[in-house]
């Protein structure tokens, strides 16, 4: 396999012979599966979900999601996964433990990044918070605040095949499922 200089940081991968020794370049097994995947493509696959409702065996579903995001990083693409929103209230899966079970399925599908909706709190703000704070990936929001401070980082970068990917999370005025819906509970 010939890699380029920029992708394994040598001058060439090829034997240099000199008057007084052989040197060449050893990449090991792990340093190619990285290579390989950089000089295959390139690219990064976003795939998010939106207003699933914890509709887990709805339409595509988890187990699509799943299917799909492992079938591309198989062919060496990079793959990030954002939820932005309303995935913890809705079927029965949730109503039943306030959406610990889909914080769980989220954890194991190892989403990067997710910013609440509305429904996020329709089991009120301190449950919300407790389920944030079990989840695996970070929840994001430029603009939410709870006791008059924000509650999360307003953004985070990603980096991906080389290239860093800025996500910012910015909540509607509506957002929380409250009473005028304010955002700002004191």
């Amino acid at each position: 396999m010939m890699l380029s200089a920029a992708s394994c940081g040598v001058e060439k991968n090829e034997e240099k012979k000199t008057s007084e020794q052989e040197s060449t370049v050893t990449i090991t097994s792990d340093q190619k599966s990285k290579e390989t995947k950089a000089d295959k493509n390139g690219e990064v696959y976003i795939l998010y979900t939106s207003d699933v409702h914890c509709g887990i065996d709805q339409g595509f579903g988890y187990a699509g999601l799943k299917q799909m995001r492992d079938s591309l990083e198989a062919k060496g693409y990079e793959t990030i996964l954002v939820d932005d929103g309303d995935s913890l209230q809705g079927e029965f899966v949730g109503t039943m433990d306030k959406g610990k079970t889909i914080i769980s399925l989220m954890n194991d599908l190892k989403y990067d990044v997710a910013i609440q909706g509305n429904h996020e709190f329709d089991y009120g703000m301190e449950n919300y918070l407790e389920l944030a704070k079990k989840a695996d990936f970070p929840y994001i929001s430029c603009n939410f605040t709870y006791k008059g401070k924000t509650v999360f980082d307003p953004y985070i970068i990603k980096e991906a095949a080389g290239i860093k990917i800025a996500f910012v999370g910015v909540d509607t005025p509506t957002t929380a499922a409250a009473p005028n819906g304010r955002t700002d509970f004191k």
